[in-house]
């Protein structure tokens, strides 16, 4: 079964169906061409969320295919979730070399956050995953022009530990983003509220 077949089984009948246009990497490691999400179906005024999270072991993927389903069936947002943007892309990144295979698949996800209109960050554990904090400069930084351009962002963070003995939830680079822009939520069930009223106003 293919990733759209996937999809379909997952989502039901609002799926997020999408494609990337081809990466061609030099041998320097340099992309010759951008990974963009070229097509995404979604209902009308149906606004997109990036999903961003450590996803490289078995749970950590379960636990971000409970959140896209219930962001999608609940919230009334597509998902964008970097490991089906990925696998769309696999024949064209499995057999480069460490170097140029980072190359694309940066550059893929990065083409998913210009994309989107909501960020959500999965930000457990201590400290939280250096791709998904990333990801968040990524989003910050892009759209830096006014405060009026930022995506909102919503973070979920399950994890009763501090952050060191600052006593706060996360480091302060990270917790400044999302405190500026959004929330930290503590539950799902918080999450999928709060994005589904910031799209709401986006719609």
């Amino acid at each position: 079964v293919g990733l759209a077949g996937r999809a379909a089984k997952r989502n039901g009948t609002a799926m997020t169906i999408f494609t990337t246009t081809p990466v061609a990497v030099s041998t320097s490691g340099a992309p010759m061409h951008e990974a963009v999400p070229s097509e995404i179906a979604t209902t009308r005024h149906q606004p997109i969320v990036y999903l961003a999270g450590p996803l490289f072991s078995e749970p950590e993927r379960r636990w971000c295919e409970h959140l896209q389903a219930r962001l999608e069936a609940e919230a009334g947002v597509a998902v964008l979730w970097p490991w089906d943007m990925v696998l769309v892309e696999q024949p064209q990144w499995e057999s480069l070399e460490p170097g140029p295979r980072q190359v694309m698949l940066a550059s893929i996800c990065r083409k998913g956050i210009d994309r989107c209109d909501i960020l959500v960050a999965l930000l457990d554990t201590i400290p939280s995953d250096d791709g998904t904090a990333w990801e968040l400069g990524y989003l910050w930084g892009s759209r830096q022009t006014t405060c009026a351009k930022q995506a909102p962002v919503f973070g979920l963070r399950t994890d009763i530990r501090d952050y060191g003995d600052s006593g706060a939830p996360l480091n302060a680079m990270v917790g400044a983003h999302v405190f500026l822009f959004g929330k930290l939520c503590t539950t799902v069930d918080e999450l999928v509220f709060e994005v589904r009223r910031a799209a709401e106003k986006l719609s």
